[in-house]
């Protein structure tokens, strides 16, 4: 990259910490480790700016035709974080966005399997990349002596199979409490959802989360359809709370020991931005 200044296009959905959850956690981690010589513009469908050298492209599903266009007018690089389903909206930049890239990044060994047969998408050059973590974060949560319970923490999302999450809790005879940031109302104040082993517990912000979360001994994670990479359970496992899986994960697609694992997404932030560089 050359020394000037450049500046690089972050296009999402939405902006940073506008939403929980790993996709958008994985963008701020990555914004935070922004490197000499690069100016981020972080471009929104309703902040979009056509001034930008080049674009790092997230989730864009809400973006119009003519900004996409745009997008792929310049050179950029495509970071794939879900399976882009028909009914996300805007399917038709599904297999175009990838293809087209400079380098299309995957989050897990599963994802880029999965997205590229399930499309039949031809990428020029692919990257299989876990996403940031912030470890000393990670380690700095201040864990009870005891713990008690289960934990079940995602969109409220069939994908994300909550119901299955309370049916294996009732099989299990645990108590549950259930988080999301897009839990209805009705169901936050329900006595409990689906079982009595089930209790919704609504959302909690993003700085008290991991604080939460190791108040639990278990995670029950239960998703319907594959994570592209299971952030919940790297994160859990890291606060030291027992993992049970009833789905697939991308976490697993990478076939190494969850210690590990986490010492990749440690570096990741920066092996990003040497990736970014290489072709920008």
């Amino acid at each position: 990259m050359a020394n000037s200044l450049k500046k690089i296009g972050f296009v999402n959905d939405l902006a940073p910490n506008a939403r929980a959850g790993g996709a958008n956690r994985a963008i701020s981690l990555y914004l935070e480790e922004e490197p000499d010589g690069v100016e981020v513009q972080f471009c929104t469908p309703g902040d979009f700016d056509k001034e930008c050298d080049s674009y790092v492209v997230f989730l864009a599903k809400r973006f119009t035709d003519e900004q996409l266009s745009h997008v792929i007018s310049k050179p950029y690089v495509w970071c794939g974080f879900d399976w882009w389903v028909d009914e996300d909206g805007n399917s038709k930049w599904r297999n175009l966005l990838p293809s087209a890239s400079k380098l299309a990044m995957f989050v897990s060994p599963l994802h880029e399997r999965r997205y590229t047969s399930l499309y039949g998408v031809r990428c020029l050059s692919t990257l299989v990349l876990p996403p940031p973590l912030d470890l000393s974060r990670l380690s700095a949560v201040q864990t009870p002596s005891t713990r008690e319970g289960a934990v079940w923490a995602a969109e409220w999302h069939a994908a994300k199979g909550p119901d299955l999450a309370a049916t294996l809790a009732r099989k299990l005879e645990i108590n549950m409490d259930m988080y999301s940031p897009s839990m209805p109302a009705e169901v936050a104040r329900a006595r409990n959802a689906f079982t009595p082993f089930a209790h919704p517990k609504g959302f909690v912000q993003e700085e008290e989360w991991y604080e939460t979360l190791a108040r639990y001994e278990t995670l029950i994670h239960t998703p319907r359809v594959p994570d592209a990479f299971g952030y919940i359970t790297l994160e859990a496992y890291a606060l030291g709370l027992k993992v049970i899986l009833a789905g697939a994960t991308g976490v697993e697609s990478y076939e190494m020991p969850f210690g590990k694992l986490l010492e990749e997404c440690g570096s990741s932030a920066r092996r990003f931005w040497e990736a970014v560089e290489a072709v920008l």
